[in-house]
Formats: C-alpha cells, structure tokens, sequence
C-alpha cells in the first residue's frame, strides 16, 4: 500500500472523528440552551437596524398585497427570503387575541 493511499485514510479517520466530535459539542450546547443556530437577518429584531428596515417595508410591501417577485427585486433580497418572512407573518399571533 502506498504511503498517499496511507495518508489518505488517516486523513478520511481523523475528518469523520472531527465531525462526530463537533456534533458531540453542537448536542451539548443545544442542551444547555447556548447553541441557537445562525441568526435571521432579516426580522424586527435583527441586530442591524438597516435590516429591520428592509423587513418592516417588506412586511408593508406583503400587506398591500404585491408580488413576491416584486417584492424580491424592489429590496433586493431573495424570494425565498420573502416566503420565510410571509410564512413567520401567518404564524404570529394577531393583535385581536
């Protein structure tokens, strides 16, 4: 056996172990509520107050009733960015209740 093909499965080994040890870690963190995930960009409590902007209008921009596509290209975001904000508006709860 040649010393690459040798290399290679070390290599192959060590990867896969990195990986079992990281979801290890992920599990854990999950547990003690410290691992959240990546943060959505853009929402009313984004960090970036730019952000939320964006959403507020895209929010608007829903409500009156335009195109998705529309939507996308005027705030230059994608469509499925709109669909995630659209499906997170019909979740929420209305003001009614």
């Amino acid at each position: 056996m040649s010393n690459c093909i040798r290399l290679a499965m070390i290599a192959e080994r060590e990867r896969t172990e990195s990986k079992r040890r990281q979801a290890q870690g992920i599990a854990i963190a999950k547990e003690k509520g410290v691992y959240k995930g990546r943060p959505i960009l853009y929402a009313a409590d984004a960090k970036d107050p730019q952000k939320q902007a964006v959403y507020h209008q895209i929010v608007r921009m829903l409500e009156e009733g335009l195109p998705i596509k529309r939507i996308a290209e005027k705030n230059r975001v994608t469509r499925p960015t709109i669909y995630r904000i659209k499906e997170g508006l019909a979740t929420m709860p209305t003001e009614d209740q």
